[in-house]
């Protein structure tokens, strides 16, 4: 459902444009701030939050793609969580 507001002086095209999304600057915008955010974390981490979430692995599957226990991952999987919250309340 739009939001559409109604203008009595014929403004709403004019209104409707000015708030229109433009998906290239918005995925550009969150490209920027995926990477400033990955930016902050350890290398270690970094790949970790890249193999479960960019490529959909089970930490499990990133545990055995690392060569790294589960318990390893897992933790920095927590670590990296908590480093990219706080970096998002900034």
């Amino acid at each position: 459902v739009e939001d559409v507001v109604s203008l009595s002086d014929g403004r709403e095209e004019q209104w409707r444009e000015s708030h229109r999304h433009n998906p290239v600057e918005d995925e550009c915008e969150a490209r920027d701030l995926v990477e400033r955010a990955m930016a902050v974390l350890p290398l270690n981490q970094r790949e970790v939050v890249r193999l479960h979430v960019f490529e959909e692995l089970l930490l499990k599957e990133v545990a055995q793609r690392l060569g790294l226990s589960y318990c390893t991952v897992r933790e920095l999987w927590r670590k990296a969580r908590k480093r990219l919250r706080k970096f998002h309340k900034k």
